[in-house]
C-alpha cells in the first residue's frame, strides 16, 4: 500500500458510487411503476370520459383525430366510433379491464369497459413505447441530480481524507527533519488519540 490517503479516497468513493447507484436503481424501479399505475389509471379515466360524452349519442363523423390515445366504441359487434389511425378490428378484447395488444406495427397497453347505459364497449389504447420513452424522460430528470452528487462527493471525501490524514501528515514531516541527536520529545498536547502511543514510543526511543 504505497498510500493510505489514496486507499481511503478510492475505498470511500467506491462505497458513496454504490450507494447512489442503488439508490438510482431503487429509484428509477419504484418511479417507474408508479409511472405506469398513473398511466393506466388514466387510459382508464378516458375510457369512461368516452363513456360518459358518447351515451347514447350518435356522431356524424366516425373517424376522430387524437394526438396519444387511440379508441374505438362498439355496439353489438359494430364499429360506431374510432380515432384516427385505429383499425377497424378491436384494438382489446370485449373484457373488462387491462390488457396489451399489438396493432399498426407497436405495442398497446388497452383498457377495455362496458357502458351498460348504452350498451356500448369502449377500448381504449396508448403505445407502451411512448409510455416508457414519457415515463423514462421524467425519472431521469429526477434522478439525474443524484448522480450528479457523485463527483461531488468525490471532491468532499477526498477534503474530508485529506484534512483527517493532516496530523499523520505533519508528524511524518516532524520525523523526517529530526535530526539523530535531536532528544528533544514531539509535543503530546495536540496530537490525536490515534496517534498518542505513537508519539510516545518515538519520545521513549
Amino acid at each position: 500500500m504505497k498510500s493510505i490517503r489514496l486507499f481511503l479516497i478510492l475505498v470511500m468513493l467506491a462505497g458513496f458510487t454504490l450507494m447512489i447507484f442503488l439508490s438510482a436503481l431503487h429509484g428509477y424501479r419504484e418511479s417507474m411503476t408508479e409511472a405506469h399505475s398513473l398511466f393506466d389509471n388514466k387510459l382508464a379515466d378516458t375510457a369512461h370520459f368516452l363513456a360518459v360524452i358518447h351515451n347514447g349519442q350518435v356522431l356524424d363523423d366516425p373517424v376522430i383525430n387524437t394526438r396519444l390515445t387511440a379508441f374505438q366504441i362498439w355496439e353489438n359487434n359494430q364499429l360506431l366510433h374510432r380515432s384516427a389511425h385505429t383499425p377497424e378490428e378491436p384494438i382489446a378484447d370485449f373484457k373488462e379491464g387491462y390488457g396489451n395488444n399489438n396493432f399498426n406495427l407497436h405495442r398497446w397497453r388497452t383498457y377495455s369497459l362496458f357502458d351498460k347505459h348504452s350498451n356500448r364497449w369502449i377500448l381504449a389504447a396508448e403505445r407502451i413505447d411512448l409510455r416508457y420513452s414519457l415515463a423514462e424522460n421524467i425519472i431521469i430528470e429526477s434522478v439525474l441530480p443524484v448522480v450528479l452528487m457523485i463527483p461531488f462527493g468525490g471532491i468532499l471525501i477526498w477534503i474530508i481524507v485529506t484534512y483527517g490524514l493532516s496530523p499523520l501528515r505533519r508528524l511524518a514531516a516532524r520525523l523526517e527533519h529530526k535530526r539523530a541527536g535531536d532528544l528533544r520529545p514531539l509535543p503530546l498536547e495536540k496530537q490525536p488519540v490515534e496517534l498518542v502511543q505513537v508519539v510516545k514510543s518515538t519520545n521513549a526511543v
